[in-house]
């Protein structure tokens, strides 16, 4: 009866110093791992934006500026992260080598960070081991790490502000206000979206318990002003080159019925928690399913949390109320920014997952306080009525009083670490099977078109329906332009580019890459209707596309 009865507590003792740092290190080194295995067969994974950050980077470190691949100055993105991939390779390697290592060291840094803090906030030491391996194995995270893309970099720069908010609202020391300010600075310079960690700070400095109003407002408005002001200043910057504050961004308001079916799309697109194709047995479905479900579980019981924490239902003497309500509340505040930018036309989405993956992480944290508080709770209950003279494991209802909630909690996390472990082995899979498809890709790399094109080093301007994969697939002097799906516009562009006294080509890819975007069955054109025209002269065809010469006269 007594070994059950210490299972069930679960929280006997804290973890001593030394095992939680062999533990730290272990789960650091498994997360950086992981996304070595995940990229190491591919290298790290390219989309559009991947290729404009490194297009960046390349043309900071020849003393271009912040110029994009296909021409113009970089608007619709902030400026961190491509400047992260130019100084990683200090001059000697290329910013595309940079991005892979650079994901590792940032997600292993991440779990430190976490477990370090999780240490000082979590009393259960059974919860914290399982916390640290939670966060290293966390499947949302590995795969957002899979991609050269700015997301990893963010979640560590957002969770990192809002530490030093907790540590500060905990300890008053400004230095710690200062950094969670300079933080949420760097955070915005990442991602635009990271005005909710600002957003998350103001509100957690106006809600602050023990300051005068007065203090309140001078602190807000001192952090406010430094978190806010160099996106401000990259925003003003973009506004007098282009005349819009954040790029040319696409018009596309979402309705509320929309951005349902949005989310919907963006956990449908999330491969490693169902994927459609490929030989997906029964039981990585079933991992699948218990990921997804398991998600959604985490954001429920951080919400539950909440709710209980508001209506006093936990003892009033946590300490981890306040950490909770710093993490819960930037997950509210990223929540309705992301459903803002979505309504207001200033974020486009096509169901991309990336969009809501930083919210996995501060919700976990959420859910992991609550439930150490759950546990704190149960064990208080349990000692009490010790203290009574009662048996403790005396009858049916008080087992399930005393050990219905540590059983839970363990229950929930072994599972939460069983379907990350299935997760995140089914997507390194996925990346090193080449599952993705990103512009790293084989059938990119491996292309005829492409290859044609190296080795005849076309220059002059480049037209293409896959304008990033012949930009980071081609190592020559040319310009790359997007192909226009508007028929009334592509010889106008031809006409002005050749204006120039340069060459002039179409790439057309036939197989593959955006050519749907310009399909005749949506009043557009293919590769034969390009062949056709008499202004074109057809210079090499391949199994996968066609290169074609403009000739104005």
């Amino acid at each position: 009866m007594a070994t059950l009865r210490r299972i069930l507590a679960l929280r006997t003792r804290p973890l001593r110093p030394s095992w939680f740092t062999l533990l730290l290190g272990i789960a650091a080194l498994l997360a950086g791992g992981l996304v070595w295995a995940q990229q190491v067969e591919t290298g790290p994974g390219l989309q559009w934006d991947s290729i404009e950050y490194i297009a960046v980077a390349r043309n900071l470190l020849s003393g271009e500026g912040f110029t994009r691949f296909f021409g113009g100055t970089l608007e619709a993105r902030p400026p961190l992260y491509p400047l992260l991939l130019a100084a990683g390779g200090l001059g000697i390697f290329d910013p595309y080598q940079v991005a892979g290592p650079l994901n590792i060291i940032i997600s292993a840094l991440t779990v430190v960070l976490v477990g370090w803090w999780l240490r000082r906030r979590l009393e259960s030491g059974a919860l914290l081991a399982g916390s640290c391996l939670a966060v290293a194995l966390a499947a949302p995270l590995l795969w957002m790490a899979y991609w050269a893309l700015s997301e990893t970099a963010f979640i560590l720069l957002a969770t990192l502000s809002l530490i030093c908010m907790d540590e500060y609202l905990d300890s008053r020391r400004r230095s710690l206000l200062a950094a969670a300010a300079a933080l949420a600075a760097l955070a915005c310079l990442t991602r635009y979206l990271g005005v909710a960690v600002i957003a998350a700070g103001v509100m957690l400095l106006m809600l602050q318990r023990g300051a005068s109003p007065a203090d309140r407002v001078k602190e807000t408005a001192v952090y406010a002003l430094i978190a806010a002001a160099p996106a401000a200043l990259w925003i003003l910057r973009t506004y007098l080159l282009t005349g819009m504050p954040i790029g040319d961004r696409k018009d596309i308001q979402y309705s509320a019925a929309d951005i349902w079916n949005e989310l919907v799309g963006m956990l449908e697109h999330i491969d490693f928690l169902l994927t459609p194709e490929g030989p997906a047995s029964s039981a990585w479905i079933a991992g699948g399913l218990i990921m997804g479900g398991l998600m959604l579980a985490t954001a429920a019981a951080a919400v539950i949390g909440g709710a209980f924490i508001l209506a006093q239902r936990i003892q009033a003497g946590w300490a981890g109320r306040r950490s909770f309500m710093v993490f819960a509340g930037f997950a509210l505040s990223y929540a309705v920014v992301l459903v803002i930018a979505l309504m207001s036309g200033t974020t486009d989405s096509w169901g991309n997952p990336r969009y809501i993956i930083p919210l996995y992480l501060p919700l976990l944290i959420a859910a992991l306080l609550a439930m150490d508080r759950a546990l704190g709770y149960s064990c208080s209950r349990t000692d009490a009525n010790a203290g009574a003279g009662k048996p403790r494991m005396a009858g049916v209802a008080d087992l399930l009083r005393r050990g219905g909630v540590p059983l839970a909690a363990a229950l929930l996390l072994a599972l939460l670490l069983a379907s990350q472990g299935l997760m995140t082995a089914r997507s390194i899979a996925l990346a090193n099977r080449d599952y993705y498809q990103g512009y790293q890709s084989d059938r990119w790399a491996d292309s005829a078109t492409l290859q044609y094109i190296r080795e005849q080093s076309l220059t002059g301007t480049l037209f293409s329906n896959g304008a990033a994969a012949a930009y980071i697939h081609t190592d020559i002097d040319a310009r790359h332009r997007y192909l226009s799906c508007d028929i009334a516009e592509i010889r106008q562009r031809l006409s002005t580019a050749s204006a120039s006294g340069s060459d002039v080509h179409i790439i057309w890819f036939s197989d593959w890459g955006n050519s749907g975007w310009c399909d005749l069955a949506r009043g557009g054109y293919d590769g034969d209707w390009l062949k056709a025209r008499p202004w074109l002269e057809v210079v090499h065809e391949a199994a996968d596309g066609v290169i074609l010469r403009f000739n104005p006269n």
